[in-house]
């Protein structure tokens, strides 16, 4: 690393210096660092607790905040950057009302934030109210999604199961669980009498059903036989009396999507969105 030449006076301060190659910084303690590549700088040390790398701003300012910034190529001030940092004390910005005073925050000015893990088997969990696993309110793992209820505590996980479906008369899904609507008669169409059959539902797993438009709209009578379905489907709702559907009382029309939470051998949960 080269440093920029000093000047006559000895101590004067230079402005603005700028350092030429890998600046390397040695906190307390021995070892040896990884060997990366890509480096502006590096700084580690071998400490029994925390070790950390800070910036402050001193700051109570009803604008300050404190910001860690990566800047894409063609990033600004105003755009292409992401930011991680933590609002003033006595922070209040009426163009900035998602977060207040003290609190901290991670986002992305005009592009894509993505959140995850790169590795199989490695969890995304979301916490609240503490840092112990009790603590969890969503846990995003490989092959399923498990939401814990701070209030009234039960979990549940949901996979989207997404080929277990017939009906009858026979017509082919258009794509994946995508069905049309459209006139007797023409293929891949239903028609009211179409009945639907589910292969040994996952408990747990949740099925969707994507109804387009066809030549001609009209109703579907939907109904399982040995289930009984409901709305606004947890457990706990259905215990306090949530509305049971009954065999043949669920109608579907153009541009519905139907989800199915499989909540037991004999109960299931209904969700009817309009696209």
């Amino acid at each position: 690393m080269s440093f920029p030449t000093v000047p006559p006076t000895i101590g004067a301060p230079i402005a603005n210096p700028t350092f030429i190659g890998v600046i390397t910084l040695k906190g307390t303690g021995a070892g040896t660092p990884a060997a990366l590549s890509g480096l502006a700088y590096q700084a580690y040390g071998t400490v029994t607790s925390w070790f950390q790398s800070n910036i402050q701003n001193l700051s109570n300012n009803v604008a300050a905040s404190t910001d860690h910034i990566v800047t894409a190529d063609t990033g600004t001030d105003a755009v292409n950057y992401g930011d991680f940092g933590i609002n003033s004390s006595a922070y209040s910005q009426g163009t900035w009302t998602i977060s207040g005073a003290l609190d901290v925050y991670l986002y992305s000015q005009s592009t894509v934030l993505t959140v995850g893990t790169a590795t199989a088997g490695k969890n995304l969990i979301f916490h609240t109210g503490g840092t112990l696993a009790a603590n969890a309110r969503l846990t995003l793992s490989d092959t399923l999604a498990t939401h814990t209820t701070a209030t009234t505590g039960p979990s549940f996980a949901q996979t989207v199961q997404q080929v277990a479906v017939s009906t009858t008369p026979a017509f082919n899904l258009a794509s994946g669980n995508t069905c049309v609507l459209g006139a007797s008669g023409v293929p891949g169409a239903l028609t009211a009498a179409t009945t639907f059959t589910f292969s040994n539902p996952t408990v747990g797993s949740t099925t969707s059903l994507f109804f387009q438009q066809g030549t001609t709209a009209f109703n579907v009578t939907f109904a399982i036989a040995g289930y009984n379905f409901y709305v606004n489907g947890t457990t706990a709702l259905i215990a306090s009396g949530a509305t049971l559907y009954t065999a043949g009382s669920f109608t579907i029309s153009q541009f519905y999507t139907i989800d199915i939470t499989w909540l037991s051998a004999t109960t299931a949960s209904v969700a009817m969105f309009k696209q």
